[in-house]
């Protein structure tokens, strides 16, 4: 018994490949130019450094913020002007902020500042809008760590609150906030 083969079945149907490939890159094209990335709206940090005397404009209300630390870097000391928030030898934020948990515990020494700064600013709205016309000054030793800094900038700067609609959205109390001149360390001679 011979078996015949007929071309009906040797013929293979052919995808047009070009035709496929521009779509492809057309479809890739589109989701490249149409693509969002999904951005939280936070505060824009405006820090300025010092510069000369003169320079910027003149705001309607200005805060001192002075802290100082000893050698290592740890914060001894946090003022609002004239006020001392708090004293003693800090090394982390936790050894001036007291836990969540004892909640009969006085406000720490961030937490006071913010307070005061919220007292002096009082601000009418609420918002993402520009917030008021303050300016803090940071006035640091310059062995201070970092972390404290942040605290102090976060701290000036607003926080998050939710408006009538439950939607989250950012309370600003300073609008700027400046670095002082940098204190050096005073040498001491010894004899």
């Amino acid at each position: 018994m011979r078996i015949h083969h007929t071309d009906r079945y040797d013929k293979r149907s052919e995808v047009p490949l070009t035709s496929m490939i521009d779509v492809v890159f057309m479809l890739l094209i589109y989701f490249l130019v149409t693509f969002q990335v999904p951005i939280k709206p936070e505060g824009a940090f405006d820090i300025y450094m010092p510069g000369c005397p003169g320079d910027g404009d003149s705001t309607a209300l200005t805060a001192a913020v002075r802290m100082k630390s000893d050698e290592s870097g740890a914060l001894t000391y946090l003022g609002y002007g004239e006020t001392c928030l708090w004293s003693g030898r800090a090394t982390t934020l936790e050894e001036i902020e007291p836990t969540i948990a004892d909640a009969n515990a006085p406000p720490g020494g961030f937490v006071r500042l913010f307070q005061k700064v919220l007292a002096q600013v009082n601000p009418p709205d609420i918002g993402t809008g520009t917030g008021t016309d303050v300016e803090i000054i940071l006035d640091c030793d310059d062995r201070l760590a970092y972390q404290f800094v942040i605290e102090a900038i976060t701290r000036v700067r607003g926080r998050w609150i939710t408006d009538e609609k439950g939607r989250p959205v950012i309370q600003h109390l300073a609008d700027k906030v400046q670095f002082s001149r940098p204190r050096l360390p005073v040498a001491t001679s010894r004899q």
